[in-house]
């Protein structure tokens, strides 16, 4: 196994100007990468278009999102079972060939949104012991008194 001797984050395709800005590298780990980006891709972890599918056409309830996670664990992330290191090895030779730059994992999903590169982050860490994979940067989640704020301004005529 590698020595991790670079950060690694996940993060989506809206926040790419701010992820060049710090220098780290964007690699994209999605089915189709949007055409503006003309990094790496990773598909060997994007969810195949059946999971993808699945879920965008289910009405996303708590039992849509548990088939979606065993789907993407037991299809996807299957392939790194035995070695989640050689994940980590690929990524360590996009930070070397970058001058041992950070690398960000992107997708489409806004950071509060149910995604996958949460999944990946969180098995990842889990197979190998430590929070090697963060969210960049980390945003804080909505607060439920900021929801009922947002929800009374939209409901006032005045606002």
């Amino acid at each position: 196994m590698c020595t991790i001797c670079m950060k690694i984050y996940t993060s989506y395709f809206a926040n790419l100007d701010n992820l060049k800005e710090a220098g780290i590298y964007p690699v994209a780990i999605c089915c189709k990468v949007p055409t503006f980006f003309k990094g790496p891709n990773i598909e060997s972890v994007a969810p195949n278009k059946s999971i993808l599918f699945q879920f965008k056409d289910s009405p996303k309830t708590e039992a849509d999102v548990e088939l979606y996670k065993k789907r993407y664990y037991d299809e996807v992330l299957c392939a790194y079972r035995f070695h989640p290191e050689y994940f980590i090895d690929l990524l360590k030779s996009f930070s070397d060939s970058e001058n041992g730059a950070d690398i960000a994992l992107l997708c489409y999903e806004r950071p509060e949104d149910f995604c996958h590169r949460h999944l990946l982050a969180e098995w990842f860490n889990e197979k190998l012991g430590s929070e090697v994979i963060t969210e960049y940067p980390n945003y804080p989640k909505k607060s439920t008194k900021q929801k009922e704020i947002k929800k009374e301004l939209k409901s006032n005529p005045l606002f």
